[in-house]
């Protein structure tokens, strides 16, 4: 999928960028900017309407290099939209976490199929894969068992520090 706007709608005739690309964030971040705004150029939703969805298009690219191309002129002009913007900047981190479990999903639905057909490197790659999240999950339980224990021990210490009495 090739850009779906000409670059003259990422610059203003001044040269000052664009970075109201998203229906629903206000521009921020930019300066010099003319009085007269331009439209938004996506919205953020999962699906189309108005207007291009900008999160389908992410999902859809292979990584965000590919995302980047299609929704803005360059990837430098990407960079520097996440810089200006804490706004933006939180949502694509939400969509690269969404990204990456989609993509993860994906590929174990793949393994499986083939799994299922006899794939013996297939099967050993879901064995491990269910051996490390078993052990992921281990260190995770250790891990409060000993913040429980911690909190316990600074709660009973705070205790007997409020138990105190002044000596004069």
């Amino acid at each position: 999928m090739a850009l779906l706007y000409t670059k003259d709608k990422f610059y203003y005739g001044n040269g000052t960028p664009f970075h109201g690309i998203f229906k629903e964030i206000p521009m921020s971040g930019a300066q010099n900017v003319p009085a007269d705004p331009m439209d938004p150029l996506y919205t953020i939703d999962t699906e189309d309407g108005d207007l291009p969805s900008a999160h389908k298009i992410y999902m859809e690219s292979m990584n965000e290099y590919d995302a980047a191309l299609k929704l803005v002129p360059s990837w430098p002009f990407w960079r520097q939209m996440l810089k200006t913007s804490v706004k933006i900047r939180r949502l694509i981190s939400d969509w690269r976490e969404e990204k990456l479990l989609k993509d993860q999903a994906a590929a174990r639905a793949m393994l499986w199929e083939q799994a299922q057909k006899g794939n013996v490197s297939a099967q050993r790659i879901l064995y491990e894969s269910k051996k490390e999240e078993a052990e992921q999950r281990r260190k995770e339980k250790e891990t409060k068992s000993i913040e429980a224990k911690e909190q316990s021990v600074l709660e009973a210490r705070l205790e007997r520090l409020t138990n105190l009495k002044a000596v004069k």
